[in-house]
């Protein structure tokens, strides 16, 4: 599976399922700064 971060060791997308119109994911972070900038990458390479 390929990495959605570039520190794939602390921020990691462990499943995903996308709908007609939104998607989920379920995330792991080793802290709350990971997470933020885990989330931040994803909006910024995948949301226009």
């Amino acid at each position: 599976m390929r990495s959605l971060s570039r520190t794939a060791s602390d921020f990691r997308v462990t499943e995903f399922n996308i709908e007609s119109n939104h998607l989920h994911l379920v995330i792991e972070a080793d802290s709350n700064a990971a997470r933020a900038r885990g989330i931040q990458g994803l909006v910024r390479r995948h949301v226009n």
